[in-house]
């Protein structure tokens, strides 16, 4: 896995900022390429399973602790309507970053977080909305070194193309 970062210029818009992000990948890497990317003040990071374009980065070993954050979109599945709805309190996207940091080879050790200015998403032809961001940061245990990998590549969670879900890594010697 590689990763490069580009700068964008600031946007409040999740969709503008997913079309000028895959233009960019289009035009970077080959067709077919799994890719998830973050965008922190006017510059995106992108990560990548695609040649040599960028620089290596970390990929996580079974058995190792590892310091983490990862902005996530917040959302629940409705046991009323067929959608996706946000969840609102701290308890409950604490529970949802930790069910997916499980699912993708992580013991959690420590786990924290904060609710972010969330970006609109104004997709042309559909009403505006405001899209839910929670930081979450912590410890966790690599369990399982290949289900971590694709969780680093893929990113977890939720409107992951939209600049959610990737897992940032730094190792705790």
């Amino acid at each position: 896995m590689r990763e490069f970062v580009i700068r964008m210029g600031e946007t409040n818009n999740a969709y503008a900022l997913h079309q000028k992000v895959w233009e960019v990948v289009r035009k970077t890497l080959r067709d077919g390429t799994h890719f998830v990317f973050r965008e922190a003040g006017g510059y995106v990071k992108v990560r990548h399973d695609a040649g040599d374009v960028g620089r290596p980065c970390l990929v996580p070993e079974t058995g190792k602790r590892y310091r983490f954050d990862v902005l996530i979109n917040p959302v629940r599945s409705s046991s009323v309507v067929d959608k996706k709805i946000p969840v609102t309190t701290h308890q409950e996207a604490i529970a949802i970053v930790k069910r997916y940091l499980e699912r993708h080879g992580f013991s959690v050790i420590s786990l924290d977080g904060d609710f972010v200015p969330g970006k609109m998403f104004g997709k042309p032809g559909l009403k505006n909305f405001r899209m839910r961001s929670f930081l979450a940061y912590g410890e966790v245990l690599v369990i399982d070194g290949e289900k971590a990998k694709v969780a680093m590549r893929d990113g977890i969670g939720a409107s992951k193309r939209f600049g959610f879900g990737m897992i940032d890594l730094e190792e705790i010697p």
